[in-house]
C-alpha cells in the first residue's frame, strides 16, 4: 500500500524573520533583531532596519564585485 503525504505550502520566506538596524550615515550595523516592535520603535532619521534576506543579498553582490 502506497501512503501519499500531503504537505502543505508554507509562506514562510514571504515573512520577514529579522531585521539588521544599520546607521544610516556610516552604514555600520548595530544589532540583529527579530522584534518587529524594536523596528517600529527606532529612530528612523538615524537609523534604517534592513531586513535580513536584502541585507545578506548586499553582502552578496558586494562579494560579486569584488
Amino acid at each position: 500500500m502506497k501512503v501519499k503525504i500531503m504537505i502543505e505550502p508554507t509562506n514562510s520566506l514571504g515573512k520577514t524573520a529579522s531585521w539588521v538596524i544599520r546607521d544610516k550615515e556610516t552604514g555600520q550595523v548595530l544589532f540583529e533583531t527579530f522584534s518587529k516592535a524594536v523596528v517600529d520603535a527606532i529612530n528612523t532619521k538615524r537609523y534604517e532596519a534592513v531586513p535580513i534576506l536584502k541585507y545578506l543579498q548586499g553582502l552578496n553582490k558586494t562579494k560579486e564585485r569584488e
